[in-house]
């Protein structure tokens, strides 16, 4: 129960500080989205290592209630500070839900979820402040850039090596090719080209079922 009460406690600060500072008008538009995207998602995998898997589920269906409330009635701006057509605030708790309910051991849960909190939290940092129109494509409506989707790639090689910290490193260590080199690549694919923030679900699960099978050999 304190534990629970703690992971409140923290996500709340964050979404209070994200919504200070988009009033202040220190963090605007993508930056400040992503700056909450990749905060509560580094919080977030850490969570099996101190919360049941069931508290864990909770508090993801709690999270998307209070987000599609938030979304109603912009409760949060800092969270929809974007011009472009998304639901990807709406697709990050349910992702999380499922990675609770899937993963086969706490090392999977937090890499799966650093695959869409560091990963692509990081891919739109770069691609926003270093992308060039001159390397950029589109995928619907959502642009993208190539820079940022190269971020992505070094950034889920940051999340592989924290796995293997954590725990995963002989299922890692036993599959190189499929996690250093088809993983990385394939995940990167699909959140380029999922559209309307839906790579914040359809990534991370590829992940945690790739993880789950090599887990499970």
């Amino acid at each position: 129960m304190l534990s629970a009460l703690f992971a409140i406690f923290v996500v709340g600060i964050l979404l209070i500080v994200s919504e200070y500072l988009w009033r202040q008008k220190i963090l605007k538009g993508e930056y400040g989205r992503k700056l909450l995207h990749l905060s509560l998602g580094l919080f977030i995998a850490s969570w099996p290592y101190f919360l049941e898997v069931e508290a864990i589920k909770i508090l993801s269906i709690a999270a998307f209630v209070t987000l599609l409330i938030s979304r109603k009635f912009k409760i949060f701006h800092a969270i929809y500070d974007v011009s472009r057509l998304t639901y990807g605030d709406l697709f990050y708790p349910l992702s999380i839900f499922l990675i609770a309910l899937f993963a086969k051991a706490d090392w999977i849960f937090a890499v799966s979820v650093l695959f869409v909190a560091l990963a692509d939290g990081m891919a739109a940092f770069v691609g926003k402040k270093w992308g060039t129109k001159k390397y950029t494509y589109y995928v619907g409506k959502s642009k993208k850039t190539v820079i940022g989707s190269l971020a992505y790639i070094v950034f889920a090689y940051v999340s592989l090596l924290i796995g293997l910290l954590i725990g995963g490193n002989h299922v890692l260590m036993s599959n190189p090719f499929i996690v250093f080199v088809w993983l990385p690549l394939a995940s990167s694919i699909l959140e380029a080209v999922s559209p309307y923030g839906t790579d914040n679900i359809t990534a991370p699960l590829l992940v945690l079922g790739v993880l789950n099978l090599l887990w499970m050999q």
